[in-house]
């Protein structure tokens, strides 16, 4: 089964609750942010260090990538922190992370005073979400990050949005890119699947709202 596409009204009431009940909102909105506004899985986002993310003068990198080392496939793909509402809600972390004191660096004039190498999204502790390695059934290697799976489903389940786990935001990201009339080969390139068929199957799958329909009619 595909993951579930969480639609504009339940994003909007996630934002809202996550706001108001999260005992550290301004990480657990930018979570949500780059969830949703980015194709990253949920072991990239652990992994994402903050010079994948800012230059040396605080500026976002606008034309980066989702480097080889932390790419789910061991492929670099591009990216662009060029969104500026995805970008607001960093800011609003990166000064609380600041505050808290959490990862920051000896230099205090780079990287708004981060530890360029450490991970962007840090736990209450200060400390990284911790990857745990697993061989597959054909006994190759595989990460995940269940400390921060389980957080994006905690963050849902508050909102009340029924089966949506961490997979949907890389759906969601796709799905409403294609309805916007985005073509799948550059949906396809974000995304960096190597195989075609899986961002066709991604897409194909779009569930449709039958009332929008019936409401365009008239």
């Amino acid at each position: 089964m595909p993951a579930v596409v969480v639609e504009p009204h339940d994003r909007k009431h996630l934002f809202k609750v996550t706001e108001v009940c999260s005992e550290m909102p301004a990480r657990d909105l930018a979570l949500l942010g780059i969830l949703f506004g980015s194709p990253m899985k949920v072991t990239e986002i652990a992994q994402l260090k903050v010079r994948h993310v800012l230059s040396p003068d605080g500026g976002y990198l606008k034309e980066s990538q989702v480097p080889a080392e932390i790419a789910f496939n061991g492929l670099a793909r591009p990216w662009y922190w060029s969104s500026k509402l995805l970008c607001g809600l960093l800011d609003s972390y990166f000064r609380e992370r600041v505050k808290r004191n959490q990862g920051l660096t000896a230099n205090p004039s780079a990287f708004r005073q981060m530890d360029p190498d450490s991970s962007v999204f840090l736990n209450r502790r200060g400390e990284s979400f911790h990857l745990t390695a697993r061989k597959d059934k054909v006994g190759q290697v595989r990460y995940t990050c269940s400390s921060l799976s389980r957080h994006y489903s905690s963050l849902f389940a508050s909102a009340g949005i029924e089966g949506a786990t961490a997979e949907s935001g890389r759906r969601t990201f796709a799905v409403t890119l294609r309805r916007q009339g985005y073509d799948i080969p550059h949906i396809h390139a974000l995304l960096g699947n190597q195989n075609l068929k899986t961002t066709r199957r991604m897409l194909d799958s779009d569930p449709v709202d039958m009332g929008k329909i019936a409401a365009s009619a008239f």
